[in-house]
């Protein structure tokens, strides 16, 4: 499994409308997380196929609402979506899951929490993510909630690497595990 690249943004001081932006090599996903002011949230969208030269591009640019609205927004095709309806279980779970994963990390390895503060913030900037689910051609892509496993992994992969207890280690995959199952029990069963 290749490392994830992330690149977290100081929203609204570096730019106003991209709030972050993660590449995932082994699916050749890249995610980009814009500000939407009017409805005063971040909206995930999703591109294939892309390339980690695109990603690199894009991490160096000068404006990052200016590279993305010249090169990815205009020249990549995006995932079509639909905003699932609020689910109380599912929303609270969403929001609550990623805080108590880095909580439970903080309280044991701070170390870990400095040694990867971008992967650190990315999960945490999942706590605000709406209930977003993509389709194509009628078929289920849940991005949303495979980036933020993919998020979890990397950092499970990590404390592994770093031997930390496998008791935290299993306590938190089973909160990533639990974000997950109540994800697709309350939502995509209400969406399909």
């Amino acid at each position: 499994m290749s490392k994830i690249k992330i690149k977290n943004i100081d929203c609204p001081t570096e730019s106003s409308l991209v709030d972050s932006f993660i590449y995932d090599p082994d699916s050749r996903i890249l995610e980009v997380r814009l500000y939407n002011s009017s409805r005063n949230a971040v909206i995930p969208y999703y591109y294939e196929s892309a390339s980690s030269r695109i990603f690199e591009r894009f991490a160096n640019a000068g404006s990052y609402g200016t590279h993305y609205n010249a090169y990815i927004k205009s020249n990549m095709s995006e995932r079509s979506y639909s905003e699932v309806g609020e689910e109380p279980q599912a929303s609270e779970k969403l929001k609550t899951g990623p805080e108590e994963f880095l909580s439970k990390i903080e309280e044991v390895s701070p170390i870990l929490m400095k040694a990867e503060p971008e992967l650190m913030e990315a999960i945490r900037r999942r706590k605000d993510d709406k209930n977003i689910f993509y389709t194509e051609d009628k078929m289920p892509a849940l991005y949303t909630l495979e980036m933020r496993s993919r998020l979890i992994s990397e950092a499970l992969r990590i404390m592994q690497e770093n031997n930390l207890d496998e008791d935290l280690i299993r306590e938190c995959a089973e909160i990533g595990e639990e974000m997950t199952t109540t994800f697709k029990q309350h939502t995509l069963v209400n969406y399909i």
